[in-house]
């Protein structure tokens, strides 16, 4: 019971904010937020468009 206590605790810590409904689906939350904002300015490049960048192409 006490490595609980010590692992909320540092949770706490680094996070700064202690979730109600338990660390895992905050935790869930955050990155699926994350990835939403990266999504929205994202781009999809062609593969020879990628190729021709990294000198691939013949």
């Amino acid at each position: 019971m006490n490595e609980q206590r010590k692992t909320e605790a540092v949770k706490v810590t680094i996070t700064g904010e202690k979730p109600d409904g338990g660390y895992d689906a905050w935790f869930r939350e955050k990155v699926k937020n994350s990835m939403d904002e990266t999504d929205k300015g994202a781009k999809i490049y062609p593969a020879a468009e990628v190729w021709n960048a990294l000198g691939l192409d013949d």
